[in-house]
């Protein structure tokens, strides 16, 4: 199992893009992430995931959150 860091930028900035850090951990741990935890309100995200391709992570985690909370997620 490989750690990772999701640095999901523009969520929770000056009142745009709200997302509750409990939503945004409840969804990773539905795409089958495991220990994951939120750093503060800033939207960056550490989990653990069996899955090696960092491309295949990126779309999954965009897509799946675009879906959920309605707008585009931009990672660095």
């Amino acid at each position: 199992m490989n750690q990772y860091v999701a640095f999901l930028r523009g969520i929770n900035v000056s009142g745009y893009h709200k997302v509750p850090m409990i939503e945004l951990r409840e969804e990773m741990h539905k795409l089958n992430f495991k220990n994951v935890a939120t750093i503060l309100n800033s939207g960056n995200v550490i989990f653990d995931s069996i899955n090696n391709d960092l491309k295949n992570l990126e779309k999954t985690i965009s897509e799946h959150l675009e879906k959920v909370f309605g707008f585009l997620f931009r990672q660095s």
